[in-house]
């Protein structure tokens, strides 16, 4: 049972493991043997190889798999997941298994869940960002742009052509009485099938922010409450029979949403509980979760480096081993609120090893939201099932939509209530820290009245993982394929652009750890060069996770989609800078070089231009303009240096290279005027767009600027200090320096 346990915790090091086997030596008692137990089982994961496929991205392969996943729709496309079996390439074939998401259009018929399937495309894989902390590569993609590149090898089984159907069925009733644009029809989707594609991203954000996200896996509280519900209804069965509702239910309720990690947990786990009710023992639950991790193990030892299948089982099993000690300890407490709370604290401190990193911070207030949100919970789930029920037995279950709706109100709400610290309290910190802080957690819930010390080794743990630094800075983060720029000095700093993604979170998964990880934890401005979605989406992002004081944009710009969401993500405060407009944040002095006040046409050239200074130095931050905005620019600031106006164009030390390094952009005409020094460029790694473009690069070495990109070098850091040359410092890398 140890060594089962252990295997959830596989993302420790091994002198991890090591100080784990020694600390069970040292016991020598029935704890010591549990944990010699999982050190065994820790170390055996360890040693797994990770086998990842040798493909050349630039041809087709033709890959044979098996659809692991249901179908879900998303906007004009469809998601589904494979497990390829082998692959394909030109003259090389290999046996390699590994898990694949393909995408096709909405008008095509995916492949049902269990057949086997022959795909001729090309691989793709995110490459991961390179800040501080990295982010890793996320999983192999292929897009399927037509039918004819998907060939049906063989049917699905039996018991998959039963799932296909049942879903089918689920998800045609819960489309008949869904109404345009209802929340409680996304929430009923959300929590009965695991669906969140028609859950509205804020929502999604403020849960995350919260420390709520968890509510939205489909898990044991899901399967404990239809088991329950269908033990209510077999009471009316002989006693031999009444276990057999709840049993089907779970078997079929695991067919209708899959074989995700939570989700096969808890059915496994419920029905060994049933199978144990029915032979009259007692349910052991450590035992259930043992024979989980076994069972799944053995199916596919892959699974064991999901997160979803560590979250999971973690948050089991710090919930079955220090529940029973905090319920002793924390007599204090109210017995009314006492399980609850207990069951709260130990998911949330065994999971903190992975929550914490990956979130950029701690929730601080989540037990104690969790206390309102459990009950919530059962409360949606007990009438989605009530609505399904209707809907499926009698086909009239729209009137009780209504009541989701209402129900759905209070995640709206803390939607609206915007990012407060006390939900989230951002700081970097490490995988090996965490499990420190984690350790801290269990004992200040084990020896309350000690808990002083561990608080403040707790909070000294967290003060050390941010990385200060007392002079200026210019961090450009990588974002893949777009610009998100941060400006600060000490706890000042304003974030320029953000980056951003047709889909998904780039700021809770991005900019907000690595913002943390530099002490980051509110922001004095944004300031949105020009609202393209690679430039503003993020943004949109951060100000749901952070505090942010102001919105700063150019002229014209207040009527787009983005800024839209902007001001309503609770920014309450925004300005307009154009041309001659000075800001401040700390020593860094901004002054807006471009566009005019009356600007009103054209899009990337009418991009914010910032002139920013700190001690002597000078940056030129250009956004998107390109070569006629660039001519306006330099003509501009020349004529009035001719005429002896106030302007100064000068040699610049860095230039953040406009619309990451475009042809269009960059002309011989604004690098003579400039001259820098240093050039930056941010573009993603392999973008179809060619950025940048050789000839960028070449202007740039021909007028003797050092060229920095953060699709080689990942995040760019430099520090601006009173004496001495620039500092730079990259991921990985040694320091270097610019030259003075």
């Amino acid at each position: 049972m140890g060594a089962s346990v252990g295997l959830l915790a596989s993302s420790l090091p091994l002198p991890w493991v090591a100080l784990l086997l020694a600390c069970s030596l040292a016991l020598a008692n029935r704890a010591g043997r549990i944990l010699a137990a999982v050190a065994v089982g820790l170390f055996a994961v360890g040693l797994q190889p990770v086998v990842e496929p040798q493909l050349d991205h630039q041809r087709p392969v033709e890959v044979v798999a098996v659809v692991s996943s249901h179908p879900v729709a998303q906007r004009d496309e469809t998601f589904f997941r494979v497990d390829v079996r082998r692959w394909r390439q030109r003259h090389r074939v290999a046996a390699d298994v590994f898990a694949l998401q393909v995408t096709m259009p909405l008008d095509k018929s995916p492949p049902p869940i269990g057949a086997t399937v022959r795909l001729r495309g090309y691989l793709k894989r995110p490459v991961g960002f390179a800040n501080q902390p990295t982010i890793d590569p996320g999983p192999w993609r292929m897009r399927l742009k037509s039918q004819r590149f998907l060939e049906l090898e063989s049917s699905p089984g039996l018991l998959m052509l039963i799932a296909d159907r049942l879903r089918h069925q689920v998800e045609g009733a819960i489309d008949e009485i869904a109404r345009q644009d209802s929340p409680g029809t996304a929430l009923m989707r959300s929590l009965l099938l695991g669906d969140r594609s028609k859950l509205p991203k804020a929502w999604q954000q403020a849960l995350k922010h919260s420390g709520l996200a968890h509510l939205l896996a489909v898990s044991g509280l899901h399967v404990g409450l239809l088991a329950l519900l269908l033990l209510f209804s077999g009471r009316l069965l002989p006693a031999r029979f009444r276990m057999v509702p709840a049993i089907l239910g779970i078997v079929m309720y695991l067919l209708v949403v899959g074989p995700r990690p939570s989700m096969s947990r808890a059915a496994v786990m419920g029905l060994v509980a049933l199978a144990a009710l029915a032979i009259q023992r007692p349910p052991q639950g450590l035992n259930a979760l043992a024979c989980c991790v076994a069972v799944w193990t053995v199916h596919d030892p892959r699974i064991l480096g999901q997160l979803g299948f560590q979250l999971s089982f973690a948050a089991s099993a710090g919930i079955l081993i220090l529940l029973p000690a905090f319920n002793l300890r924390w007599s204090l407490v109210p017995r009314g609120l006492r399980g609850a709370l207990a069951v709260s604290v130990a998911a949330q401190l065994a999971t903190m090893p992975w929550i914490a990193p990956l979130s950029g911070g701690v929730h601080l207030l989540s037990p104690w939201l969790n206390l309102v949100a459990i009950p919530w919970l059962a409360c949606c789930l007990v009438l989605a099932f009530v609505v399904l029920a209707f809907t499926l037995l009698i086909g009239s279950g729209d009137w009780m939509m209504a009541l989701l709706d209402f129900a759905a109100s209070p995640v709206q709400a803390l939607a609206d209530l915007g990012p407060f610290a006390s939900l989230l309290l951002p700081f970097g910190v490490s995988p090996t820290s965490s499990c420190l802080l984690a350790l801290a957690g269990v004992a200040v819930g084990l020896w309350p009245r000690r808990a002083v010390r561990f608080v403040v080794l707790a909070w000294c743990l967290a003060q050390s993982g941010a990385v200060k630094c007392a002079d200026p800075e210019l961090i450009v983060l990588d974002v893949g394929q777009g610009d998100a720029t941060l400006l600060r000095d000490g706890r000042q700093a304003v974030l320029i652009d953000g980056g951003g993604w047709p889909n998904g979170d780039l700021g809770g998964r991005v900019l907000v750890p690595a913002l943390a990880a530099m002490g980051i934890r509110r922001l004095d401005a944004v300031l949105l060069t020009h609202p393209d979605m690679d430039h503003c989406a993020g943004l949109v992002d951060v100000v749901r996770y952070l505090p942010v004081s102001e919105l700063w944009m150019g002229p014209g710009w207040l009527d787009s989609r983005c800024v839209a969401e902007l001001l309503a993500a609770n920014i309450r405060r925004w300005r307009v800078l154009w041309q001659g407009e000075v800001e401040a944040v700390g020593r860094w002095r901004l002054r807006v070089l471009h566009p005019s006040a009356g600007a009103r046409r054209g899009r990337n050239g009418r991009s914010l231009v910032i002139d920013a200074a700190v001690d002597q130095r000078r940056v030129l931050l250009t956004g998107d303009i390109e070569q006629a905005a660039e001519r306006q620019l330099t003509d501009h600031y020349l004529s009035q240096n001719k005429r002896g106006g106030a302007a100064e164009w000068r040699r610049f030390d860095v230039l953040k290279v406009a619309h990451h390094g475009s042809k269009t952009s960059t002309s011989d005409v604004l690098l003579r005027a400039v001259a820098p020094r240093l050039a930056v460029i941010s573009c993603g790694v392999g973008n179809h767009y060619g950025h940048p473009h050789p000839t960028v690069i070449e202007r740039l070495q021909t007028v003797g600027a050092t060229v920095l990109r953060t699709d080689q070098q990942g995040m760019i850091r430099l520090r601006f200090r009173p004496e001495g040359p620039i500092a730079i410092e990259l991921p990985g890398q040694p320091r270097v320096s610019s030259g003075k």
